[in-house]
């Protein structure tokens, strides 16, 4: 049919006539009024979520317009904009819908509908987001993407297809370093997603000592220098369960024996650690000649 949007009046007449020839007739005006016409326009194009659409209200004869934007919202606002989210793995096709009244209580409506493709949603796991250094970290997404760059804060980067990979992060200053690793991930929908995770990396330590002798007869004096580096806690261990604990890089000295029949080898051990929790441990060889024990007899002269 055609739709009119002006009011019209329509003249009706009726005209009755009885079994006996009697003739009434009666007149009336009507008036009808005209349709609004529903329409609008959109700039959405099919993209990743979350996709703003801008809508405008192209209507004619109306007073009053209702959207329906397929999704569970709406607006009362003549023109609108709204957002779509798809946390799904496939498209979405969302129906919109205006639908708008005139002052006359007419209504009309019509629809278009929006696509969205999925959400790119590739979050960071790393098995460790703090260690001592030299710390290697596993990481790993989300699979289904096309391309996945990293950026490891550190100065390297990867380009691979795999959503997992792994990194070791050094730290050779005497500070916490904070590594910023950056991965892009490229949808199969062409969208990209950027996200972040940060990792700790505390400094390292270094044990070690020298000796001032590692060979010699019993009794063997020995002193041990102190030479770590990034300690705060000194750990000596040595033999028959005797150790020594220090918070300094004092030196120490132990005096060995051996009353054997063998040469004695013996491991004195440094375990450094610093505030973080980070340890080291070093060694060394100490050689120890068994006791000699010198002895005579003489014959009296006759």
């Amino acid at each position: 049919h055609v739709r009119s949007r002006r009011q019209r009046q329509m003249c009706i007449r009726d005209r009755a006539t009885s079994s006996f020839g009697c003739v009434d007739e009666k007149e009336d005006t009507i008036f009808v009024a005209g349709n609004p016409d529903a329409a609008f326009s959109h700039d959405a194009t099919p993209q990743c979520a979350p996709l703003s659409v801008n809508f405008s209200n192209q209507s004619v004869g109306a007073i009053s317009s209702i959207w329906s934007f397929g999704d569970g919202d709406s607006s009362s606002l003549s023109n609108t904009s709204h957002t779509y989210s798809n946390s799904n793995v496939f498209i979405e096709n969302f129906t919109s819908v205006l639908t708008i009244e005139s002052i006359n209580g007419c209504t009309d409506s019509t629809s278009d509908v929006i696509s969205v493709y999925p959400e790119p949603i590739f979050p960071i796991s790393s098995n460790a987001d703090s260690g001592c250094t030299p710390l290697e970290v596993q990481f790993q997404t989300t699979s289904g993407g096309i391309s996945y760059d990293w950026d490891f804060g550190d100065g390297d980067t990867l380009s691979s297809g795999s959503n997992s990979t792994s990194h070791t992060f050094i730290n050779d200053s005497n500070v916490v370093l904070n590594f910023l690793v950056r991965l892009v991930t490229l949808s199969a929908f062409n969208c990209f997603d950027t996200t972040y995770d940060t990792i700790m990396v505390f400094p390292g330590v270094s044990a070690q000592f020298s000796v001032s002798q590692d060979t010699g007869c019993q009794p063997l004096f020995v002193e041990f220098a102190n030479q770590s580096v990034g300690g705060d806690s000194f750990f000596w261990y040595f033999e028959n369960g005797d150790s020594l604990v220090l918070n300094s890089m004092d030196s120490v000295s132990k005096a060995y024996s051996n009353y054997s029949s063998d040469t004695l080898i013996a491991s004195p051990r440094l375990s450094v650690s610093n505030i973080y929790g980070c340890t080291d441990t070093s060694s060394h060889s100490i050689v120890v000649f068994r006791y000699l024990n010198s002895s005579f007899s003489s014959l009296d002269s006759i």
